[in-house]
């Protein structure tokens, strides 16, 4: 299967396990998947997630009362249109915002990590909560 966009291809696949109240889902693997699975499961939108040996990702989905913590997310940056934004930009923008995940030049950070670092990056997505 050929994908064009692994990022977008990953949270559609979270975001319908979510909605069909699944334990967990596979997802494709590479290394910005990877990173991204990093920092959801380390500002708890995640339970976990683990390499299988066919090239999969499972990705354990967590609950709050039953309901999805994953409400959904905007993708700003596209394959096809990649938008970038200086780190003065980004806290106008997405001040209020509590996980927007921008790749920068020290890797991939949240956009209140990017703002303290004073750097600015390409905005991949921003994730819509409970």
């Amino acid at each position: 299967m050929i994908v064009n966009d692994l990022i977008s291809d990953m949270l559609i696949r979270i975001n319908n396990g979510y909605n069909s109240k699944l334990i967990s889902v596979k997802v494709l693997y590479s290394k910005i998947c990877l990173k991204i699975l990093a920092l959801l499961y380390s500002e708890g939108y995640i339970n976990g997630y683990y390499l299988t040996n066919d090239g999969m990702i499972i990705v354990k989905l967590k609950y709050h009362l039953n309901n999805n913590i994953f409400k959904g997310y905007q993708r700003i940056s596209k394959p096809s249109r990649k938008v970038y934004y200086s780190a003065k930009e980004l806290k106008q923008k997405f001040y209020n915002k509590p996980f927007v995940v921008v790749s920068t030049i020290n890797g991939l950070l949240l956009h209140r990590y990017a703002i303290l670092k004073n750097i600015g990056g390409e905005v991949l997505f921003v994730l819509s909560y409970m």
